[in-house]
């Protein structure tokens, strides 16, 4: 062989076994204390956005693959319907309070006729007392024959209609107050009414505005289901949105490779779509289980569990 031939053998080798070295090197000082691996999704939590009322479609705003910020409207329904469902809620509510406002105006004139009454009451007790005093002294002047028996005949007549008028104002009285009472169970049938009616109103308003549904956080239009005319039930799926924020890598690693991993470690993500853009990130947990333990059939491998 050549001295030439030889000598740029030698170089070659040479160079061969430094760059070998230097893996090695490389391996030896920082290499063996990373891990790879080339099974690694992006994931995120992809938000299916549904219809919670059953309504027809008016508009959709939005087209797949189209950016949208959290509270963007992305379809609008027909609300017709539930906008007559808060008109009549509300015409529900003012009658129910015009109902009350005339209760409580009845039972505060109630007080005024109770408060006559017991007036009445007390006029009517005197003027029986003062009938029976009369009548008594007359009573005891009829023997001496100082008063005549018409004059005792006509006072106790009058004494009995003193009376049946007391009664008669006594019972007049109790009626009144059962009046206060029936007017105060009304007050507290008509309370519970207007409870209901804005119960009432209350839902219609959270169903109207349900109408417009928005979008609950950013990102990308995904698989749009929702179309002009459509009619929808409650809970029908309309589109998905897949976020901007709040994405993960799930890695994929042989049980050898996880022995030191934790959280909390730096991470190198390299993607196959900017593959000279790495990005830098961290170790966020680690899986209990691997993916196919939670998979709909697990697998489950039975060598050597049973002896035939």
């Amino acid at each position: 062989m050549p001295a030439q031939l030889k000598r740029r053998l030698l170089i070659f080798l040479t160079l061969v076994l430094l760059i070998a070295l230097a893996f090695l090197a490389h391996w030896y000082l920082k290499g063996r204390f990373y891990e790879s691996t080339d099974n690694a999704y992006v994931q995120g939590e992809i938000t299916r956005v549904s219809s919670q009322l059953g309504a027809r479609i008016d508009e959709v705003l939005v087209e797949d693959n189209q950016h949208v910020a959290k509270g963007d409207l992305l379809v609008r329904l027909e609300a017709d319907d539930f906008s007559l469902a808060v008109e009549r809620a509300r015409a529900t509510l003012a009658t129910r309070e015009a109902e009350r406002l005339q209760a409580d105006s009845r039972l505060t004139q109630q007080a005024s006729l109770i408060a006559a009454g017991q007036a009445q009451v007390s006029a009517n007790q005197a003027t029986l007392g003062r009938t029976q005093l009369d009548l008594n002294r007359a009573q005891a002047l009829r023997k001496p024959g100082f008063v005549s028996e018409e004059r005792v005949t006509t006072l106790s007549a009058e004494s009995n209609v003193a009376r049946s008028q007391v009664s008669k104002a006594q019972a007049d009285l109790q009626g009144q107050r059962q009046q206060v009472n029936a007017l105060a169970a009304e007050l507290k049938r008509l309370d519970a009414q207007i409870a209901t009616a804005r119960t009432d109103l209350a839902q219609a308003e959270l169903n109207l505005s349900r109408s417009e549904i928005h979008a609950p956080i950013s990102g990308m239009i995904g698989q749009r289901a929702a179309r002009n005319g459509q009619y929808v039930q409650a809970g029908a799926y309309l589109l998905s949105i897949v976020p901007d924020q709040d994405i993960w890598v799930q890695a994929n690693f042989k049980e050898t490779q996880i022995g030191k991993m934790q959280p909390g470690q730096h991470a190198e993500l390299v993607f196959d779509s900017y593959p000279d853009t790495p990005i830098q990130g961290r170790v966020d947990s680690l899986f209990a289980a691997s993916g196919a333990q939670f998979s709909l059939l697990p697998p489950d491998n039975a060598t050597g569990n049973f002896t035939k």
